[in-house]
């Protein structure tokens, strides 16, 4: 096991280092490849990257070495673990570092908990290795943020100076109606899709993450502006698109956060040629924030290594602020070009429509 410990070392003087933050959290990459020119388009404008060697409480070391396969001669005696993304790993402990194996990627990623400091350890430093180490950093981010907010499954746009926020179940149609609302409401944005951050203050303010935005062939063949070619990343029945991608195809702006006023509850149905709007009772409400806000698949985010580096948080419960907004539901086909007539007759979202 002395082998791992060698990864521990100055790196070499051609790194460089990296200060990711997210709100008033940061860590930090050293690696000698230009992560601020590759991962920019996909965080911004949520995170900022810069280069330099700021003092940050998590660290990450990338080292390429291509005798990596004695460190999966260790595997002999790990444990299983669940990865990020459902992935199977392995988990070996030492008395100075834990290694944990993905033999997926073929990547050893080693914990310093002590020192906080994750060594990432791959073959040869690819595209794939540059999206799994920003999930692993994504993940640190959002789980310390956590501390003093909470997680929420939810869709998000904004307008003027307020945020609707479209929630439902799974295939509820979230996608697609904050998707529709982009294309029909003139002068909105961007602000997230399926997971947010929520926190409250003099208001409920939402953040949006960098997660890509996974959007069904069902969708897409109504939005005619996302194109889907050979470079389009597509797992199972989905695409996937970066946020600010997204906002270029829509001509859009993207908000980082903005004060929630309004949720809607939505149930698509392509194949209903109406759109039909209620209100939600107040009796509803705490349940649909339990069972369709609170309650989702968490699993593109590295729980393993906030474990690992001892990140745990308390989550402020929200649920009666929620309850306290307006809240209205959506059924019916979001693509028949009616939202935007329907919201004006309702005065949802009035101030949209002031010239």
């Amino acid at each position: 096991m002395n082998n791992a410990t060698d990864y521990s070392g100055e790196p070499k003087k051609s790194y460089k280092s990296y200060c990711i933050q997210f709100l008033d959290h940061k860590c930090s990459v050293t690696t000698p490849f230009d992560l601020k020119k590759e991962w920019t388009p996909l965080v911004t404008p949520f995170f900022q990257i810069a280069e330099n060697e700021a003092e940050t409480p998590i660290h990450f070391l990338v080292k390429e070495d291509s005798k990596i396969d004695h460190l999966f001669q260790l595997s002999n005696d790990s444990a299983p673990l669940t990865l990020h993304c459902d992935g199977a790993g392995a988990l070996v402990k030492t008395p100075h570092h834990t290694v944990v194996l993905s033999p997926e990627l073929h990547t050893a990623y080693i914990v310093d908990r002590s020192e906080h400091t994750i060594t990432y350890v791959c073959k040869k430093f690819s595209h794939s290795a540059s999206l799994d180490l920003l999930q692993l950093v994504r993940g640190v981010l959002v789980g310390l943020a956590q501390s003093n907010g909470m997680k929420v499954h939810m869709s998000v746009t904004a307008s003027k100076d307020d945020a609707i926020a479209f929630v439902g179940g799974k295939n509820a149609g979230k996608t697609s109606f904050m998707l529709a609302f982009l294309k029909q409401i003139g002068g909105s944005s961007f602000i997230a899709n399926d997971k947010a951050l929520l926190r409250s203050n003099n208001h409920t303010t939402v953040w949006g993450l960098p997660y890509a935005v996974s959007i069904g062939f069902g969708a897409l063949d109504c939005c005619d502006e996302i194109p889907v070619n050979s470079k389009t990343r597509i797992i199972g029945d989905k695409a996937y698109f970066w946020p600010k991608e997204i906002a270029e195809y829509l001509n859009r702006s993207i908000v980082t956060s903005q004060h929630i006023s309004t949720i809607v509850q939505v149930h698509i149905n392509p194949a209903d040629s109406n759109l039909r709007f209620f209100k939600v009772a107040p009796h509803e409400r705490k349940r649909i924030v339990s069972e369709e806000i609170l309650t989702f698949s968490d699993r593109v985010d590295p729980h393993w290594l906030l474990h690992l580096l001892d990140i745990t948080f308390v989550q402020e419960d929200l649920t009666e602020l929620l309850v306290q907004k307006q809240w209205y539901r959506l059924q019916g086909n979001p693509w028949n070009g009616t939202l935007k007539k329907l919201l004006k007759k309702h005065a949802l979202f009035e101030c949209i429509f002031v010239k």
